[in-house]
């Protein structure tokens, strides 16, 4: 004869192994999709020391793959502009910015130059790299996770840029079942 203590054990390891499926699969494998876009915008300076060192603040409107018209902004918070050597020295090569949909959903994430040195030409014309990682969102991309890499390019005296963005992000709703 079974005691109480049995049968409730027994219970739970077939509750358990019933149950344990599905929760696993509730929150499933996370499916990335390609991500892609353009932007174009401007930079605004802030002088933060000096005659020389500045708070880069960049806006930029573009289209987007999942976003349609888009808005990015993000702020690089230490650039020294160095004139005689003809290059930019950034002081932090990681900081944080938004990707805004038309509807209001957004994309955060961390982005870093590749480098902390960029030169630029006589006329002030610069090319850059930079790594994104997607860290979350609100409305459809909440949660949302993913990287990207942008290639850019920019004119220190005017203050336009264009930035390629491609990358991969997790699909809305992939977490979830």
């Amino acid at each position: 004869m079974k005691s109480n203590y049995q049968r409730s054990l027994r219970f739970a390891t077939i509750l358990i192994a019933c149950l344990l499926p599905s929760l696993v699969g509730a929150a499933g494998p996370v499916k990335a999709v390609r991500i892609k876009g353009r932007f174009v915008g401007t930079v605004g300076l802030t002088p933060i020391a000096g005659e020389d060192t500045f708070r880069l603040d960049n806006v930029a409107t573009g289209i987007v793959s999942h976003l349609g018209r888009s808005e990015a902004a993000w702020v690089v918070p230490e650039v020294q502009l160095d004139l005689v050597n003809r290059q930019l020295i950034v002081g932090n090569t990681e900081w944080t910015g938004t990707i805004t949909a038309a509807n209001g959903d957004q994309i955060f994430g961390m982005y870093s130059f590749r480098d902390d040195v960029i030169e630029f030409t006589l006329l002030g014309d610069l090319s850059f790299d930079l790594d994104l990682e997607i860290t979350g969102g609100t409305g459809r991309f909440k949660g949302a996770t993913g990287n990207a890499t942008a290639v850019g390019s920019a004119n220190i005296f005017t203050g336009k840029f264009s930035v390629k963005l491609t990358g991969e992000i997790s699909t809305v709703g992939s977490s979830k079942k």
